[in-house]
């Protein structure tokens, strides 16, 4: 196998829809108050990819580090043909060519944000941090799906929404308008979190092989699809209130991505539970697509109300 093939299983270009999505329900936050410029946005989308592919080489190269318990994963595994000490060659190269970009364009977000963005990039790589490294790393136990929560909800969607304000001078974000703002990054951090445990879900088998202690396997499928559709629930009735508090009444263009949500959700819950391992794992890759839809759903209509 060639070190672009491992480098491309490592990287798992299928999860970069999950920063995509992200940025996406952070343009449509601002998009309530004003349209902003595209240049951020593609900036916020850069950012997010590499943020995360930094985060992928990270985590398997702690993995290599500590080969034991529930710090075992499964990814080298699948990375048949390569040596252990060229899979450390790839993972060290490209945890420090991630780096270099991702820290290059997050001074470049505190250039437009100003030092929020300091804040906001410090919370993001101690949440980071914890989940991949260390002896216990949180991306083991149940513990991880907040920093889900965190990194790919509130966090994501505010720091997206202060850099779009900082660049643009006619975007000008109120304390109600935060509000909004914090209100769609909950919907979203609720979703994504959905997809964690969809993922766990469908690979739980493998996880309890590798003596991982997930959501479903430390508290059951009956907990596990409860969170999943009070989840949905949630984010559902969040964007039903968001146009209720801005103007007093329900807005059937906001609503589109609730009923995407509720819809989506229902379906997913159900071919999770199928006894097709096959079915199983492949719900985790869809709904990560699903994800990137309902965010951008999400844009469109936020945005689309002021064209």
């Amino acid at each position: 196998m060639t070190i672009y093939k491992t480098a491309l299983q490592i990287v798992r270009p299928r999860s970069l829809f999950m920063g995509a999505a992200t940025v996406c329900a952070g343009m449509g936050a601002v998009g309530i108050t004003a349209v902003s410029d595209i240049l951020p946005f593609i900036l916020c989308l850069l950012l997010a990819a590499f943020a995360q592919m930094w985060a992928h080489f990270a985590h398997c190269l702690a993995d290599l580090s500590h080969e034991y318990g529930e710090l075992l994963d499964d990814t080298y595994y699948h990375l048949s043909g390569v040596k252990r000490s060229d899979l450390k060659m790839i993972c060290r190269g490209g945890n420090s060519a991630m780096m270099i970009v991702t820290l290059t364009l997050g001074m470049g977000m505190v250039m437009i944000a100003g030092w929020w963005a300091v804040a906001i990039g410090a919370s993001a790589f101690a949440l980071g941090y914890l989940d991949n490294h260390g002896p216990y790393p949180l991306f083991r136990t149940p513990f991880s799906l907040m920093v889900t929560f965190l990194l790919f909800g509130v966090i994501g969607v505010s720091g997206t929404a202060l850099v779009l304000e900082g660049y643009s001078e006619h975007v000008t974000l109120l304390p109600e308008q935060w509000v909004c703002v914090l209100l769609i990054g909950i919907a979203v951090g609720v979703t994504a979190t959905n997809v964690q445990l969809y993922h766990e879900m469908g690979f739980r088998q493998d996880d309890h092989r590798y003596g991982k202690r997930t959501f479903p396997i430390r508290f059951g499928i009956v907990a596990t699809v409860t969170v999943l559709l009070l989840n949905g629930i949630i984010s559902a009735a969040i964007l039903w209130y968001i146009p209720v508090y801005i103007y007093g009444h329900p807005h059937w263009q906001w609503m589109i991505p609730a009923y995407f949500v509720l819809a989506t959700n229902i379906i997913l819950v159900s071919l999770s539970l199928s006894r097709s391992e096959y079915n199983r794992k492949m719900v985790s890759v869809w709904t990560m697509y699903c994800q990137f839809i309902f965010c951008l759903l999400l844009m469109l209509c936020y945005i689309g109300h002021r064209i």
